[in-house]
């Protein structure tokens, strides 16, 4: 993986495209007509982009699912074996694209937007704490075959979820000088903090005896590998069916106290 990914992973929250490439037909033809010849001709065929799914009122294309999960295996070049098989993979990506096109269609109903200006400042910054130019992250990018534009986007919604984050966290929260002191002395009796993680392995609902049994047992072999030295994060990122599985099933730090009882 190379270092501009490294960073991009651990300083960004799950990353998408929201480049809108190629045509999007819902339905219909592309027709191309041929000059004139006294000799049948075969026409020139237009590639169609394809709707793999539709968010409120947008959608996302075929085009940026392939993108996004070629950016994933450009991440993971030489540890492949580290992601799920592809179909598990592209079903991770897709659904990593619907989250963050929705965070951001809330964030815009909100009026939170990042300008331009904003966003050039914000490249500038990653390229500064990664030690190379703009032009070498333009090329570097290009060689883990991402376009500087695309990678201006992904960031652009991902500083956007950020403000809508932060906004609902400020429209929340009202601290009181009191709560202040009694949530730090919680901190200082709390033992410490943890590190949490997990793997989910879904079943729908109604699912058979059977189709349970398969998940128990799914789980159970997860565990297996785990305890036989297979790294918590390759497992999340080859067998979870949560939204973070492509981010090793990381739920970040917790105070011991906080800890649900579920772990």
């Amino acid at each position: 993986m190379t270092p501009l990914f490294q960073h991009l992973i651990q300083q960004l929250t799950p990353t998408v495209l929201r480049r809108m490439t190629g045509t999007a037909l819902a339905a219909g033809l592309v027709l191309g007509v041929a000059a004139p010849s006294l000799h049948a001709q075969a026409l020139p065929t237009t590639a169609i982009d394809s709707i793999v799914a539709v968010v409120d009122e947008d959608v996302i294309l075929r085009s940026e699912l392939d993108q996004a999960v070629a950016n994933i295996r450009a991440q993971y070049r030489g540890q492949e074996n580290a992601l799920p098989p592809a179909d598990v993979l592209e079903r991770q990506v897709l659904d990593r694209l619907i989250l963050m096109r929705l965070q951001v269609t809330r964030a815009e109903d909100n009026g939170i937007r990042v300008s331009d200006a904003e966003l050039d400042q914000a490249v500038s910054g990653i390229a500064q704490q990664n030690g190379i130019s703009t032009d070498d992250m333009r090329s570097q990018l290009a060689a883990d075959g991402m376009s500087f534009s695309g990678f201006r986007e992904t960031l652009r919604d991902e500083l956007t979820v950020q403000r809508l984050r932060q906004a609902l966290t400020q429209s929340r929260v009202n601290v009181s000088d009191a709560e202040v002191e009694v949530e730090l002395a919680s901190q200082a009796n709390s033992g410490g903090q943890v590190h949490l993680g997990d793997i989910l392995v879904a079943v729908d609902d109604g699912a058979s005896p059977v189709d349970v049994e398969a998940a128990q047992s799914k789980i159970a072999d997860i565990k297996r590998q785990i305890d036989g030295g297979m790294a918590f994060e390759a497992a999340a990122i080859r067998y979870s069916d949560a939204p973070n599985a492509l981010d090793g099933g990381d739920l970040g730090w917790r105070n011991v106290n906080e800890v649900p009882r579920l772990f």
